[in-house]
Protein backbone atom coordinates (compact mmCIF):
# COMPACT_ATOMS: atom_id res chain seq x y z
CA UNK A 1 0.00 0.00 0.00
CA UNK A 2 2.73 2.58 0.79
CA UNK A 3 4.99 1.69 -1.91
CA UNK A 4 1.53 1.97 -3.85
CA UNK A 5 1.42 5.52 -2.51
CA UNK A 6 4.46 6.63 -2.94
CA UNK A 7 4.46 5.63 -6.80
CA UNK A 8 0.97 7.47 -7.19
CA UNK A 9 3.00 10.76 -5.37
CA UNK A 10 5.94 10.87 -7.73
CA UNK A 11 3.90 10.35 -10.93
CA UNK A 12 2.19 13.61 -10.08
CA UNK A 13 5.25 15.16 -9.20
CA UNK A 14 5.97 14.28 -13.21
CA UNK A 15 2.78 15.76 -13.82
CA UNK A 16 4.10 19.00 -12.48
CA UNK A 17 0.67 20.01 -10.38
CA UNK A 18 3.46 20.99 -7.48
CA UNK A 19 7.28 21.18 -7.74
CA UNK A 20 9.35 18.04 -6.87
CA UNK A 21 10.23 19.07 -3.35
CA UNK A 22 6.65 19.54 -2.17
CA UNK A 23 6.24 15.62 -3.37
CA UNK A 24 9.72 14.45 -2.12
CA UNK A 25 8.32 15.65 1.45
CA UNK A 26 5.23 14.30 0.90
CA UNK A 27 6.74 10.95 0.01
CA UNK A 28 9.03 11.12 3.28
CA UNK A 29 6.41 12.23 5.49
CA UNK A 30 2.50 10.64 4.01
CA UNK A 31 3.42 7.40 2.91
CA UNK A 32 5.38 6.47 6.18
CA UNK A 33 2.48 7.07 7.81
CA UNK A 34 -0.06 5.42 5.66
CA UNK A 35 2.11 2.48 5.96
CA UNK A 36 2.35 2.36 10.03
CA UNK A 37 -1.37 3.13 10.02
CA UNK A 38 -2.26 -0.23 7.47
CA UNK A 39 0.05 -2.61 9.03
CA UNK A 40 -0.68 -1.30 12.84
CA UNK A 41 -3.88 -0.62 12.04
CA UNK A 42 -3.41 2.66 13.93
CA UNK A 43 -5.10 5.06 11.48
CA UNK A 44 -4.37 7.78 13.77
CA UNK A 45 -1.14 7.69 12.26
CA UNK A 46 -2.82 7.76 8.59
CA UNK A 47 -4.62 10.85 9.82
CA UNK A 48 -1.25 12.72 10.78
CA UNK A 49 0.25 11.98 8.41
CA UNK A 50 -2.69 13.74 5.83
CA UNK A 51 -2.47 16.20 8.46
CA UNK A 52 0.84 17.13 6.84
CA UNK A 53 -0.68 17.86 3.36
CA UNK A 54 -1.54 21.39 3.66
CA UNK A 55 1.13 22.45 5.89
CA UNK A 56 3.87 21.18 3.54
CA UNK A 57 2.16 22.76 0.18
CA UNK A 58 1.54 26.02 2.07
CA UNK A 59 5.46 26.39 2.90
CA UNK A 60 6.38 25.74 -0.39
CA UNK A 61 5.35 29.03 -2.84
CA UNK A 62 4.47 27.82 -6.13
CA UNK A 63 6.00 29.99 -9.18
CA UNK A 64 4.34 29.00 -12.20
CA UNK A 65 6.41 29.48 -15.16
CA UNK A 66 3.74 28.26 -17.79
CA UNK A 67 0.99 30.39 -16.95
CA UNK A 68 3.00 33.50 -15.12
CA UNK A 69 1.79 33.35 -12.47
CA UNK A 70 3.13 33.78 -8.70
CA UNK A 71 1.27 34.20 -5.12
CA UNK A 72 -1.82 33.91 -6.83
CA UNK A 73 -1.25 36.94 -8.78
CA UNK A 74 -1.16 35.89 -13.03
CA UNK A 75 0.50 38.11 -15.56
CA UNK A 76 -2.24 39.86 -17.59
CA UNK A 77 -4.31 40.15 -14.17
CA UNK A 78 -5.24 43.88 -13.51
CA UNK A 79 -3.55 45.78 -10.44
CA UNK A 80 -6.59 45.77 -8.37
CA UNK A 81 -6.39 42.11 -8.16
CA UNK A 82 -2.46 41.94 -7.12
CA UNK A 83 -3.84 44.51 -4.31
CA UNK A 84 -6.86 42.09 -3.26
CA UNK A 85 -4.40 39.17 -3.00
CA UNK A 86 -0.88 41.04 -1.01
CA UNK A 87 -2.93 44.23 0.22
CA UNK A 88 -2.36 47.75 -0.22
CA UNK A 89 1.18 48.03 -1.52
CA UNK A 90 3.55 50.05 0.95
CA UNK A 91 4.51 53.64 0.13
CA UNK A 92 7.92 53.48 -1.53
CA UNK A 93 10.32 56.36 -1.79
CA UNK A 94 10.92 57.36 -5.05
CA UNK A 95 14.30 56.80 -5.39
CA UNK A 96 13.78 53.78 -4.07
CA UNK A 97 14.06 52.05 -7.79
CA UNK A 98 12.38 48.53 -8.73
CA UNK A 99 12.17 45.14 -7.18
CA UNK A 100 10.86 44.23 -3.84
CA UNK A 101 11.06 46.43 -0.73
CA UNK A 102 13.47 44.11 0.94
CA UNK A 103 15.71 43.65 -2.15
CA UNK A 104 19.95 44.20 -1.62
CA UNK A 105 20.63 47.52 -3.44
CA UNK A 106 23.90 46.70 -3.77
CA UNK A 107 23.72 45.68 -7.65
CA UNK A 108 21.23 45.01 -9.79
CA UNK A 109 20.74 41.72 -11.59
CA UNK A 110 17.28 42.17 -13.32
CA UNK A 111 16.60 42.71 -17.27
CA UNK A 112 18.93 45.63 -18.43
CA UNK A 113 16.36 46.79 -20.54
CA UNK A 114 12.59 47.52 -18.71
CA UNK A 115 9.84 49.52 -20.98
CA UNK A 116 7.90 52.43 -19.28
CA UNK A 117 4.40 51.78 -19.26
CA UNK A 118 1.73 54.26 -20.05
CA UNK A 119 -0.32 54.62 -16.63
CA UNK A 120 2.22 51.85 -15.17
CA UNK A 121 1.72 50.84 -11.39
CA UNK A 122 4.57 49.29 -9.46
CA UNK A 123 3.48 47.33 -6.58
CA UNK A 124 6.24 46.72 -4.02
CA UNK A 125 6.18 43.86 -1.44
CA UNK A 126 8.28 42.15 0.63
CA UNK A 127 10.11 39.29 -1.38
CA UNK A 128 7.72 40.41 -4.72
CA UNK A 129 7.15 42.70 -7.32
CA UNK A 130 4.56 43.58 -9.92
CA UNK A 131 4.56 46.55 -12.94
CA UNK A 132 1.40 46.89 -14.36
CA UNK A 133 -0.29 48.90 -16.86
CA UNK A 134 -4.38 49.26 -18.32
CA UNK A 135 -3.69 45.64 -20.33
CA UNK A 136 -2.87 44.19 -16.41
CA UNK A 137 0.49 42.52 -14.65
CA UNK A 138 3.44 43.41 -17.30
CA UNK A 139 5.89 41.59 -15.92
CA UNK A 140 6.95 40.82 -11.62
CA UNK A 141 9.82 39.87 -10.33
CA UNK A 142 10.11 37.29 -6.73
CA UNK A 143 12.74 36.60 -4.51
CA UNK A 144 11.33 34.67 -2.03
CA UNK A 145 14.00 31.37 -1.25
CA UNK A 146 10.35 29.23 -0.21
CA UNK A 147 9.42 30.07 -4.59
CA UNK A 148 9.68 26.95 -6.83
CA UNK A 149 9.38 26.60 -10.20
CA UNK A 150 7.40 23.98 -11.60
CA UNK A 151 10.55 21.94 -11.65
CA UNK A 152 11.04 22.07 -8.52
CA UNK A 153 14.45 25.05 -7.87
CA UNK A 154 14.31 28.89 -7.18
CA UNK A 155 15.86 31.49 -5.39
CA UNK A 156 18.80 29.90 -2.99
CA UNK A 157 19.43 27.23 -5.40
CA UNK A 158 22.15 26.85 -7.69
CA UNK A 159 22.25 27.81 -10.99
CA UNK A 160 23.76 24.99 -12.19
CA UNK A 161 20.55 23.26 -11.22
CA UNK A 162 18.57 25.60 -12.81
CA UNK A 163 20.24 25.05 -15.98
CA UNK A 164 19.81 21.41 -15.48
CA UNK A 165 16.59 21.28 -14.98
CA UNK A 166 16.22 23.83 -18.01
CA UNK A 167 18.30 22.48 -20.70
CA UNK A 168 16.20 24.48 -23.18
CA UNK A 169 16.95 28.03 -21.57
CA UNK A 170 19.61 30.52 -22.90
CA UNK A 171 22.47 30.59 -20.15
CA UNK A 172 24.87 33.84 -20.77
CA UNK A 173 26.15 37.07 -18.41
CA UNK A 174 24.65 40.63 -17.35
CA UNK A 175 26.63 42.99 -16.21
CA UNK A 176 26.17 45.01 -12.94
CA UNK A 177 26.72 48.40 -12.14
CA UNK A 178 28.14 51.40 -14.99
CA UNK A 179 31.80 51.93 -13.76
CA UNK A 180 33.54 48.78 -13.29
CA UNK A 181 30.54 46.28 -14.20
CA UNK A 182 30.50 43.23 -12.43
CA UNK A 183 29.72 39.88 -14.51
CA UNK A 184 26.62 37.56 -13.25
CA UNK A 185 25.34 34.72 -14.57
CA UNK A 186 21.28 34.29 -15.99
CA UNK A 187 19.31 32.03 -17.94
CA UNK A 188 16.50 33.11 -19.86
CA UNK A 189 13.76 32.37 -23.04
CA UNK A 190 9.84 31.72 -23.49
CA UNK A 191 8.55 29.46 -21.69
CA UNK A 192 5.21 29.69 -22.59
CA UNK A 193 3.96 31.66 -25.80
CA UNK A 194 2.94 34.49 -23.79
CA UNK A 195 5.24 33.90 -20.83
CA UNK A 196 9.23 34.64 -20.94
CA UNK A 197 11.48 33.74 -17.92
CA UNK A 198 14.36 35.30 -16.71
CA UNK A 199 16.61 33.73 -13.64
CA UNK A 200 19.53 35.78 -12.33
CA UNK A 201 22.29 34.26 -9.78
CA UNK A 202 25.37 36.02 -7.99
CA UNK A 203 28.94 34.91 -8.98
CA UNK A 204 29.97 36.22 -5.04
CA UNK A 205 28.22 34.32 -2.86
CA UNK A 206 29.15 30.30 -2.55
CA UNK A 207 27.58 27.86 -4.96
CA UNK A 208 26.34 30.90 -6.98
CA UNK A 209 22.85 30.55 -5.91
CA UNK A 210 19.64 32.52 -7.77
CA UNK A 211 18.57 35.80 -6.53
CA UNK A 212 15.73 36.34 -8.46
CA UNK A 213 13.01 34.98 -11.12
CA UNK A 214 11.52 37.48 -13.32
CA UNK A 215 8.32 36.74 -15.65
CA UNK A 216 7.12 38.64 -18.03
CA UNK A 217 4.49 38.70 -21.20
CA UNK A 218 7.48 40.51 -23.08
CA UNK A 219 11.01 39.51 -23.83
CA UNK A 220 13.01 40.58 -20.72
CA UNK A 221 16.62 40.87 -22.70
CA UNK A 222 15.67 42.78 -25.50
CA UNK A 223 12.75 44.36 -24.09
CA UNK A 224 10.26 43.90 -26.44
CA UNK A 225 7.35 41.12 -27.24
Amino acid sequence: MAASAAGFLLAAAAADRYPLSVWLVLVGVVVPSLGVGFSLDRFRWTLLGLAYLPIVIAATALADERRGTVAAVTLGDPAARVRSVLGQAPRRDPTGGLGPLDESGDSFHGPSVLPAFHNESNLAYKKLFFAADARGVRYLEVIDRRARLLRGVGPGDSISLFRRAYPRMKCDEGDAGEDEPIPFPRCHGWTAPHVYMYVAGDYSKPGTPITEIWLADFDLVKGER
